[in-house]
């Protein structure tokens, strides 16, 4: 039993590491707003720039300045600041993730902990403030009165577990494993939610063919009649439904992007052939590397065309990023006009990109400095160049590249395949400013039009209305491409690495299959004499023209989950297993020995068996929780172990759909 004196001289012990730690990360802590942007791995598709450490409840996105008063405490969040600083190999991402957990465990503490809260010690926290901060998550309302997803309170526990773990190694906070009770991803839903996410997270009905509509028409139009930079666009959108690269990927893929690989065809007559694929920096990746991405023999045109219509666009783009990056700290003009001595309003004008001299008179001469000639009545106004560049340098943005490696080596704009001028004034380019294509660009292009905007893609170039009214996000491809390769039989671990996954579990929320397609699924099985029981013994013994009738009428809906698919009769009785099929449900239907079946129950078992050591070490300390927590883990052990058994029993044959949990009525067969 730890004493109330070596309890003291624990927190003396960690208050003076933590003393020190702080010292090591002190020349960035003056200000309550920093300024990230070189923070950035993909700077194309960084959402924000800042991190504003005020009160969670003063969070203001683009706010730069912070009141004083609503500053998180100094006691509080110089150690956050601290672990950001020195933990050089974290994403700005990461940080903003770390911040938002700030913001809620400062919240917690100051609201269910009051009495802690203004003399918080890292010293002090045991599994147990885990928990209640757990439960403080899942009972918060956000403004809109609506509560955090399971993701968001999962990323802010797991935050503060790794901010435990950076403090623990440095002798300041105790060793702390604690899991997370709630989980994320592949929860049991409503069939009608899970219907409704495969409507918002594939393409609109009708999108692609409408998409394919506007290529042909856009690409094939005169020279002039379509804008440089909505051709970029759409022929990136062309190339998602063939690769279904993330949008992150595909807005950092290189210059040199395209890869040909000889390989043996026997059915050529030269013996051989050229495979064609994309290399491309892999997102969610612990380390950024390069990976092809081999393209269909079929797309293989069409990916060709895309690639080289955006190069031909980019060029002189890519020519002005060379000589920003050969001296970063100028934005030269050309050298006629650094020659000159003054430059006129006219000259202005043409490069920052205005049509005409009035537009420039109206920037602020706090930004851009205007001089005028001493003649008598009259206004002539003139600009010295290096004001001009000086405004320029001030436009420019701050990151020459768009992809930086863990060893700050760089992709630098040149190198990049989608890049375009800035700028300056909306709808009209700089030439002497260049950036990279981004992510929020994309989207606004792509998306459904809002109340007046008709700068949309399908807003432009849809002919009718319901075309005028379409939207795509470029990662619902993604989804689509492997929803269809699935369908299309392709095997889990191949989808694995074909979309870069480490986890082949990972790839469940891509299928997207309807209570009404899972059910067709049930009847093909049923059909083709795979399924047994009451409903396929009954369906067998009837003559043949009232088969169909009564299979529509037994299995009309079902639902599909990693371990096996349900084909539970709904219409008779709902759900008394809330969809956790795993509960000894008597409806629950598994495909004897599918290797991605027993691969997913193994994995689950591993967990499952990871949570019950836990809740049972908790249950040993006296936690009142944890009793609960331990039957229902050895109660999900036990059933996984059925359902294994029924997999490797030698009684049935490979393929079949057999029923693990006999006990009591299937409402699948009744």
């Amino acid at each position: 039993m730890r004493t109330a004196n070596s309890s003291s001289t624990w927190l003396q012990r960690s208050e003076e590491r933590l003393s020190k730690l702080l010292s090591e990360a002190r020349q960035r802590f003056d200000s309550q707003s920093w300024d990230v942007t070189g923070w950035h791995e993909r700077p194309s598709v960084a959402a924000a720039a800042v991190l504003t450490f005020s009160v969670h409840k003063a969070v203001r996105r683009k706010q730069r300045g912070v009141d004083s008063r609503d500053a998180l405490p100094p006691h509080f969040i110089d150690t956050f600041k601290a672990w950001m600083v020195l933990d050089e190999g974290a994403s700005s991402g990461t940080n903003f993730s770390r911040l938002f957990a700030a913001k809620h465990f400062w919240h917690f503490l100051s609201t269910a902990q009051a009495e802690r809260a203004d003399d918080f010690k890292w010293g002090t926290l045991i599994e147990s403030d885990f928990l209640a901060f757990e439960q403080y998550l899942k009972s918060y309302c956000t403004s809109k009165n609506k509560p955090l997803s399971d993701g968001a309170v999962c990323s802010a526990i797991f935050a503060i577990q790794e901010l435990a773990n950076f403090l623990w190694l440095r002798g300041i906070c105790r060793s702390i494993k604690y899991i997370a009770q709630t989980k994320q991803g592949n929860a049991a839903r409503p069939l009608s939610v899970r219907e409704t996410d495969a409507k918002k997270k594939l393409p609109d009905k009708g999108a692609l063919e409408t998409l394919a509509e506007i290529y042909h028409r856009t690409t094939t139009a005169p020279p002039g009649d379509v804008p440089e930079l909505h051709l970029i666009y759409i022929s990136a959108a062309a190339i998602q439904p063939f690769t279904g690269f993330r949008p992150i990927e595909l807005l950092t893929l290189p210059y040199d992007c395209e890869v040909e690989e000889k390989i043996l065809d026997k059915a050529s007559p030269e013996g051989y052939r050229y495979q064609y694929g994309l290399r491309y920096w892999v997102a969610k990746k612990g380390r950024k590397s390069f990976q092809t991405k081999w393209i269909s023999r079929t797309a293989e045109p069409l990916v060709r065309e895309c690639i080289k219509r955006i190069k031909d666009l980019t060029a002189e783009a890519r020519r002005r990023a060379v000589i920003l990056e050969a001296d970063p700290t100028r934005v030269p003009l050309s050298p006629d006009l650094q020659k000159a001595w003054v430059l006129a309003v006219a000259d202005v004008a043409e490069i920052l990109g205005y049509k005409t001299g009035s537009g420039i008179t109206r920037i602020p001469e706090a930004e851009l400095p205007r001089q005028r000639f001493p003649v008598a009545h009259k206004r002539m106004w003139f600009y010295y160049p290096r004001d001009v560049e000086l405004y320029l340098m001030r436009r420019r943005v701050k990151n020459l590249y768009t992809v930086r490696y863990e060893d700050n080596t760089i992709q630098k704009l040149s190198e990049s395949l989608f890049i375009t001028f800035a700028q300056i004034k909306s709808g009209v380019p700089c030439r002497l400013l260049v950036e990279p294509i981004t992510y929020k660009q994309l989207h606004q292009f792509f998306s459904r039009p809002t109340s007046g905007s008709s700068d949309g893609m399908f807003t432009l170039y849809g002919k009718t209305p319901e075309e005028k009214a379409m939207a795509i996000n470029l990662n619902s491809f993604r989804h689509w491409l492997h929803h269809v390769a699935y369908k299309g039989g392709l095997q889990e671990h191949l989808l694995a690495r074909y979309f870069a996954r480490d986890n082949p579990q990972s790839s469940r929320p891509y299928l997207h299959f309807t209570p009404p397609e899972i059910a067709e699924y049930v009847r093909d099985e049923i059909r083709a004499g795979r399924v047994f029981g009451n409903i396929a013994k009954t369906y067998w013994s009837l003559p043949e023209d009232q088969r169909e009738d009564y299979l529509l009428g037994q299995v009309n809906a079902g639902h599909i989950t990693p371990w096996g698919l349900c084909a539970r009769n709904f219409a008779l009785k709902p759900c008394d297993k809330h969809l956790n099929c795993l509960n000894n449900c008597s409806s629950f239907l598994c495909t004897k020995g599918d290797q991605r079946e027993v691969s997913a129950l193994i994995d689950l078992q591993r967990k499952t068996a990871a949570l019950l050591k836990a809740a049972e070490d908790a249950e040993a300390e006296g936690e009142q929780w944890a009793k609960a927590m331990v039957g229902y883990n050895a109660a999900t052990l036990a059933n996984i172990d059925v359902i294994l058994t029924t997999h490797m029993s030698p009684d049935g044959k490979e393929g079949e759909m057999i029923r693990p949990f006999k006990e009591g009525i299937s409402l699948a067969e009744s």
